[in-house]
């Protein structure tokens, strides 16, 4: 499998993943940051990179909207 075909791209964590992550965070430690926290790491924190796993639609639609098809299994 090609994995420059995914519809996923890695990226930089934005404010704006900020609210997301944490619920993500929440659900998965039992001690999970806050997201102050994670404000303050992404502002001011030069020494830390945190990315994200984004869904790129408009790469499906390249596809004509299909999955590949171990994604499409995982996602039933």
């Amino acid at each position: 499998m090609n994995l420059d075909e995914l519809p996923y791209a890695i990226e930089p964590m934005r404010r704006e993943d900020v609210s997301t992550v944490h619920r993500i965070e929440r659900q998965v430690f039992s001690l999970p940051w806050s997201t102050y926290s994670f404000l303050h790491e992404i502002t001011y924190n030069d020494n830390s990179a945190y990315l994200v796993l984004r869904y790129e639609p408009w790469m499906d639609e390249r596809k004509e909207g299909l999955l590949p098809e171990p994604i499409a299994r995982l996602l039933g």
